[in-house]
């Protein structure tokens, strides 16, 4: 039979696109989500079965016929290359693995078949009616499902590849993560191997080594925050581990919970999210507002310091404050070990808040939880007066009344001698109990002494 050649010439074509698919290029993952997928395999497992009942049909009417209607000889072996393909996209559909060639292939002849179908429908015998119209069906159903993966698969690839501008971001190594509440959604800055699991994401706020993301977590349904290296290069793989270490150990109220770290598909934490910072507060603060929230900061810092890490890093958009008025810490990239011994660098924290070993460490010798002291004195100054302390600043007290039992407390949190300042967390909270129950004695205090 004259069609058995025609057959196997476009059942060769079609491996030929699947063998370029598979070893021209590493291919993606697909980005499809998995309920889309399902609609694919199910339309391909459709034209696979209609395609073998009409090719089946073929064989049984044709067999005693003397001669074969012409669009007939043409439609047959356009149906086995629509049959082995539809094959191939299955089991691409079943891997997450998009054959691009082999999708564009059977969109071509998927437009062939329907097109020669028609054509066939005329003047054909009553018994080749029923084949001609299930290939004509398997053809435009399976156009239409390649289409839809071609296009969905060509978008992602797009995105991925595209020149779009990078949000601003900070050049620090290790620059602070500033929530961005105007950024728009940016998938194209989101890893494609991350979509099968958390959808919807929206670019929430970039740092010099990180981005992070709100997105849904298909598992849980839940809101959660997701922070995701910039690069995947040695450098920004150290950086981002050495902060994930020192904070995923760290299991307390006023720090935000890590949720799951993974390095695969791609290095990534999965953590609480928390729509607000500290930084969007409309301030000042009541004092007693401020102090609760100070105190609930230093709490945390307790807890870091008792597990021998030191934050570094403490100011208003790094501390994240629940719908319920609860703060937690966040973002521990600026974090060291207790006793370790780093290089003195004046790069990766915020000047405004920076305490003095930190500007001048010959002075003022090296970092340690006196630091994060320091830091939530500055943040609890700005709380109460809506201002940046320096150091022409006044008292609290004498720009906002009814600040005055407070003074005391941030003086010493403030002061430039670490042994005059206060010493360790439990001590502020101590002394932030004592104004809250009104037993604080009050004094008069410079912010700072020369």
């Amino acid at each position: 039979m004259s069609g058995i050649p025609a057959l196997m010439l476009m059942g060769g074509l079609c491996a030929g696109l699947v063998m370029v698919d598979l070893f021209s290029r590493p291919i993606p993952e697909s980005s499809i989500p998995r309920s889309r997928r399902g609609v694919l395999f199910l339309a391909y497992l459709i034209i696979i079965g209609g395609l073998i009942g009409a090719l089946t049909l073929f064989s049984r009417e044709l067999t005693a016929a003397q001669e074969v209607p012409p669009f007939i000889t043409i439609l047959i072996p356009v149906c086995g290359y629509l049959l082995i393909s539809g094959l191939a996209l299955l089991a691409g559909t079943l891997l997450s693995h998009p054959l691009r060639w082999t999708l564009g292939g059977h969109i071509l002849i998927s437009l062939i078949a329907a097109f020669t179908a028609a054509l066939a429908l005329i003047g054909s015998s009553s018994d080749l009616m029923i084949p001609i119209l299930i290939a004509f069906g398997s053809a435009i159903i399976g156009g239409f499902a390649a289409r839809w993966e071609y296009v969905s698969f060509a978008f992602k690839d797009r995105e991925r590849t595209g020149s779009a501008p990078e949000p601003f971001t900070d050049t620090g190594p290790n620059a602070t993560i500033i929530p961005s509440r105007t950024s728009p959604t940016t998938p194209s800055t989101f890893p494609t191997e991350l979509l099968e699991k958390y959808a919807n994401p929206e670019l929430i706020g970039v740092g010099g080594i990180a981005r992070v993301f709100r997105a849904e977590n298909t598992i849980s349904g839940e809101s959660v925050a997701l922070k995701i290296p910039v690069q995947f290069n040695e450098t920004a793989g150290k950086c981002f581990m050495k902060e994930i270490k020192a904070w995923e150990d760290l299991n307390h109220e006023n720090i935000v919970s890590i949720h799951e770290v993974n390095i695969l598909p791609v290095p990534y934490v999965e953590m609480e999210y928390i729509a607000q910072s500290l930084a969007d507060l409309k301030k000042p603060l009541t004092p007693e507002g401020a102090a609760r929230t100070i105190r609930g900061i230093a709490e945390g810092l307790a807890y870091a310091h008792s597990q021998g890490i030191i934050h570094r890093d403490i100011k208003p958009q790094n501390i994240l404050i629940t719908e319920t008025g609860v703060p937690k810490i966040t973002d521990w990239g600026m974090s060291k070990v207790m006793g370790a011994y780093m290089p003195h660098t004046i790069t990766g924290f915020s000047l405004s808040y920076a305490a003095p070993e930190q500007i001048a460490p010959d002075t003022f010798g090296d970092t340690d939880q006196r630091t994060d002291i320091y830091q939530l004195g500055v943040v609890f100054y700005e709380l109460l007066t809506r201002r940046i302390i320096s150091e022409e600043s006044p008292l609290p007290s004498d720009s906002v009344p009814g600040t005055y039992p407070l003074d005391g407390i941030v003086k010493r949190c403030l002061e430039k001698d670490k042994e005059k300042r206060i010493q360790v967390a439990d001590d502020l909270i101590a002394a932030i109990d004592q104004y809250i129950s009104g037993e604080i004695e009050t004094g008069r205090y410079e912010v700072f002494e020369e």
